[in-house]
């Protein structure tokens, strides 16, 4: 019975089939709410981007000795939204588009399954509108699995899972404890 709603070879992300299917399950409105937030989020993020400049200088006291800071992003980040009770589309709007304003080149997001959302094939699937929201925020591995196993993958990577550098998103006690 559980065998045909488990991903096979252990390939959590959702496949291009999966993610039109959750786009065409989400309606316009709700499409139309999440371009609004994520826009309203960019606006944010970049006007606070704007702000963090790169500096150096040459020390008075040491000639020759250049000192200061710069802004370097972080190559590949981990997101993960909670699944629980509700579908957390904020979460997913705050941490996509924060995260490509400030330039990471690489994402992976991962968000439980709900056991009442099944596709065609029988298989479990996240919510569709958390799972438009991450593929409207430019995530592109989008994998179903949720928890400290979320964490895990994405932390020391999977055969189908590169590692991440950083890992992002609330979660209960045992995620916050992973995260560290």
């Amino acid at each position: 019975m559980y065998e045909k709603n488990v991903r096979p070879d252990n390939d959590f992300r959702l496949t291009e089939k999966e993610i039109e299917s959750a786009l065409s399950q989400t309606p316009k409105a709700i499409r139309d709410d999440i371009l609004e937030s994520q826009h309203n989020v960019r606006r944010f993020a970049q006007q606070q981007r704007n702000t963090m400049k790169d500096l150096s200088w040459e020390d008075p006291e040491q000639p020759g000795v250049t000192l200061g800071h710069r802004h370097i992003p972080i190559e590949r980040v981990g997101m993960y939204i909670p699944g629980g009770r509700y579908s957390h589309i904020a979460a997913a709007n705050m941490q996509a588009v924060t995260a490509k304003v400030a330039g990471v080149s690489s994402f992976v997001a991962c968000t439980p399954t709900k056991p009442d959302i099944m596709d065609a094939d029988g298989k479990l699937q996240p919510h569709p509108y958390l799972v438009s929201a991450l593929h409207l925020g430019d995530v592109t591995d989008i994998c179903a699995v949720g928890g400290v196993q979320a964490l895990g993958m994405m932390a020391h990577g999977t055969k189908h899972c590169k590692p991440v550098d950083f890992l992002t998103g609330p979660g209960n006690a045992y995620v916050a404890e992973s995260k560290l």
